[in-house]
């Protein structure tokens, strides 16, 4: 049990917030993961997630995939999310900054209780990465192009213009 809002914003309510995850499998191989999360905010907000994933993993490649579910209890709002990617990547021999190159491609669709056929935007993201590490997604630097296509607006998109646009992002990400 935890305070489910920011670490900076407490919220106090007469409901906890809770998650459970249950994993069978590990990083090499076969895993899967179910996971329920409750985050009750306020009388306008009071969410329950729930969700699993499936993920494979070989020597030098894998592919994942994972379906989540949001319920608002307060206005029963609902809103799906699933995604299914994949990357491969080629270990550099006596690489002396980059130790890998990364490929990687990613479908995710996202949709609400406001459409019949429940899929509102969907998104596909190529990316090509290189990581300072042998682990090959711990320490890197991405380069990321994320087409969109939206049948519905959703309003957690709206927040500011480029949230559901077509975009090329750079990004370094540090694991310490």
């Amino acid at each position: 049990m935890f305070n489910g809002n920011k670490y900076n914003d407490p919220v106090w309510t007469n409901s906890p917030s809770y998650s459970t995850r249950l994993r069978l499998g590990g990083m090499d191989g076969f895993r899967t993961t179910a996971k329920l999360y409750k985050y009750p905010k306020n009388e306008l907000i009071d969410y329950m997630f729930y969700g699993f994933d499936f993920r494979y993993e070989a020597s030098n490649w894998k592919v994942e995939t994972e379906l989540m579910h949001r319920e608002n209890k307060a206005d029963n709002d609902k809103l799906m999310s699933a995604y299914l990617q994949g990357a491969y990547w080629f270990p550099f021999q006596n690489g002396a900054i980059f130790k890998n190159m990364i490929t990687a491609a990613r479908w995710d669709a996202m949709g609400s209780n406001q459409t019949n056929d429940d899929i509102d935007v969907n998104r596909f993201t190529f990316g090509l990465g290189f990581s300072f590490t042998d682990a090959p997604f711990n320490s890197l630097i991405r380069v990321d192009y994320e087409f969109y296509f939206t049948e519905n607006d959703l309003p957690l998109f709206n927040d500011y213009e480029e949230m559901n646009s077509n975009k090329l992002s750079i990004e370094l990400l540090l694991t310490f």
